[in-house]
């Protein structure tokens, strides 16, 4: 029911005309390899491929490695050929997804100089007379084949469609064999991630927790797997406001990542970030700062010097600094965060306009008013861009105007 009802969407919100889409995605270098061996053969996706028309949101999505390497498919599809298997628009912003058994052709692959691999793909016709796989089962959304089942819940719930999302969970469960405790608790924690995403933290903390309650049964102590549930309950009760609990549940996900990851992936560094802004909301801003640094740390030895993740990160370090009064520092974090966020982003995007906002408080706070002033109106022009006058982002950047010019006078 679910996969005819989806293809029947993609025709109806089908492409009309010939589009280049991108997709951000890690491989491992023996899946590259392969590729790499198999330039003009074709291979067919055994799962939805989501994709978007914006090169720079793409590659948003390489936000984790574990060893694999960062890759930029750009995708060529044309609606006109015969045979094609359907693709179009979910409605979420500039999404594109193309239906389960789509086959590609692998037109050209190259490296760029930041380590980024490029993967130029084309759609082609089911009957392509070439029809050669290169292997049938190219997971798109996990290595892990006990997912597979999973996958196409994780498709809806990407396109926002999360009553849709929570449904195929529960009728899997419903079809689950009792003894297949490892889906059984991955669909414990799809449906408390729905439920979160919901705004209802109570349900999700029920999920969540009978996730964690299987996992911590059929899975070694330090699996990384348990360390995501933790996470995720973390993330609840900083929500919800409890931040001693949402303390401990990070330092037990952080344990058990650092223990399976020899102390250097991502996810450490994520971890490491929370914990350091639940510091931040104690005013311990030592221990926030020797976190965000650790993060930081973490983070340069996966990712360019120019990734977004790099650039968040400088932004939190520079609010570190601002608070302890060193504005030097401050400025200088915050400059770093800027020129990222140039290279990724729009001029007109919101998160420039906050680190031109932050920049103009550390100016405000030196006394540097007609500084000050500067910042905050390239903030305000950013947001009055993007949002209606009672945007609170709006209001308040007005008011640090009228603040600060009255200081001028």
């Amino acid at each position: 029911f679910f996969l005819h009802d989806m293809q029947d969407q993609l025709k109806r919100n089908r492409c009309v005309s010939p589009i280049r889409v991108y997709r951000g995605q890690f491989l491992s270098n023996d899946e590259l390899q392969t590729l790499n061996n198999s330039i003009g053969g074709l291979i067919s996706i055994s799962s939805f491929l989501s994709a978007h028309s914006n090169r720079q949101k793409a590659l948003k999505h390489l936000t984790e490695s574990d060893e694999l390497r960062g890759t930029l498919f750009e995708i060529d599809a044309d609606p006109r050929l015969d045979e094609i298997k359907p693709f179009g628009y979910t409605g979420q912003d500039d999404e594109i997804l193309f239906m389960v058994g789509s086959i590609f052709r692998i037109n050209d692959i190259h490296r760029q100089h930041d380590g980024l691999s490029i993967i130029r793909i084309t759609l082609c016709s089911d009957n392509d007379p070439q029809l050669k796989l290169i292997f049938k089962d190219l997971k798109f959304d996990t290595n892990d084949n006990k997912r597979k089942l999973l996958s196409f819940g994780d498709i809806l719930w990407r396109m926002g469609k999360l009553t849709e999302a929570e449904k195929y969970y529960q009728r899997l469960l419903t079809n689950l064999s009792g003894d297949d405790y490892y889906n059984i608790s991955e669909c414990y924690y799809a449906l408390g991630n729905i439920a979160m995403e919901k705004d209802n933290c109570n349900l999700s903390s029920e999920w969540h927790e009978k996730s964690l309650e299987i996992k911590k049964e059929i899975l070694e102590e330090f699996d990384p797997s348990i360390a995501d549930s933790y996470s995720s309950i973390a993330d609840i009760e900083r929500k919800k406001g409890n931040s001693s609990q949402a303390f401990e549940s990070y330092n037990k996900a952080l344990d058990i990542w650092i223990k399976a990851y020899d102390g250097d992936h991502p996810k450490i560094a994520m971890c490491l970030n929370n914990i350091g802004c639940i510091y931040g909301e104690e005013k311990n801003y030592i221990k926030t700062l020797e976190c965000h640094e650790k993060s930081l740390k973490i983070l340069k030895k996966h990712f360019p010097a120019d990734h977004l993740c790099l650039g968040q990160a400088y932004n939190n370090i520079g609010s570190v600094y601002r608070y302890l009064g060193n504005y030097e520092l401050a400025l200088e974090n915050y400059q770093l965060s800027l020129k990222i966020k140039t290279k990724t982003f729009s001029s007109k995007h919101p998160s420039i306009a906050s680190t031109f906002s932050n920049i103009a408080c550390v100016y405000e706070e030196m006394n540097e008013f007609q500084q000050a002033l500067a910042y905050y109106e390239k903030a305000a022009s950013i947001y009055r861009h993007n949002f209606p006058p009672t945007y609170p982002d709006n209001v308040r950047i007005i008011d640090d105007i009228k603040r600060i010019s009255s200081k001028l006078k």
